[in-house]
């Protein structure tokens, strides 16, 4: 209990005096359990009967970042929220699936990206999919970037925010 008090006022005290934040969103696919009608976290210990696996509309995804983006602003008004998609792939939901997840995300975020308020969008995703879209950028598991990939893309994040 004390270590997890300890890591909320860190995070308290970090979040107060940071000048950015970046939100990394990976998948709009949810789990939602049938008993409480309740989206949960992922839960390997509980039957997958007891789920239903959605999609998140956009309009829920914009609900929930700008939800988000109010309790940054009232924690730290000068904050600089930068939002990205995570270029890992999941497959496992399906490569239709997949597109149509990120395609929601992304379309959330660019709903609410307002530069009067800070809220941009760093392109992490459209990056690996369009500029490094040989698989040769791709690890062993042709899931994830590998590091030609990560440096690639950081040395472009360097230059549009460092």
């Amino acid at each position: 209990m004390d270590n997890l008090n300890t890591a909320i006022a860190q995070t308290n005290n970090q979040l107060h005096n940071a000048t950015h934040v970046i939100i990394t969103l990976g998948t709009s696919w949810t789990y939602r359990h049938i008993e409480t009608d309740e989206i949960v976290g992922n839960c390997h210990k509980v039957p997958q009967k007891k789920f239903l696996h959605e999609l998140l509309s956009v309009e829920e995804i914009v609900t929930s970042l700008e939800n988000i983006c109010v309790l940054l602003k009232d924690l730290n008004p000068k904050i600089t929220i930068l939002f990205t998609v995570s270029p890992v792939r999941h497959l496992k939901d399906g490569f239709v699936e997949n597109t149509q997840s990120k395609a929601h995300l992304i379309s959330a975020i660019h709903q609410i990206i307002d530069k009067k308020n800070s809220l941009y969008y760093f392109p992490s995703y459209e990056i690996m999919m369009d500029d490094l879209r040989d698989y040769r950028f791709y690890s062993n598991d042709m899931v994830h970037p590998n590091q030609k990939a990560i440096n690639n893309i950081w040395e472009q994040f360097q230059q549009a925010w460092i």
